[in-house]
């Protein structure tokens, strides 16, 4: 199953369905989050006998909410929503 991001969601709701008795094909997910020459290398070399695969790609490290618009760094919006999240009620 996915680790995070969209197909996490995905495959959530996928496997939720097929405990419903609904015939879902099985599939490997991969998560890319940024783009970059590695990134690009191992999309390349994806192996053709993988299955059915869920890709998800994210031009930006961390997706939308880290990218170049973001108005604070990365790591300061991790520990800022981890604060949030900690701090809402139960």
């Amino acid at each position: 199953m996915a680790e995070k991001g969209v197909a996490k969601a995905v495959t959530h709701v996928l496997e939720a369905k097929a405990g419903e008795g609904n015939d879902v094909p099985s599939f490997n997910t991969r998560v890319v989050s940024g783009i970059t020459r590695e990134s690009l290398k191992d999309l390349a070399n994806l192996d053709a006998h993988e299955g059915n695969l869920l890709i998800e790609v994210m031009a930006c490290e961390g997706g939308c909410v880290n990218g170049p618009c973001a108005i604070t760094s990365g790591k300061a919006a991790v520990a800022l929503l981890e604060r949030y999240k900690a701090a809402r009620p139960a």
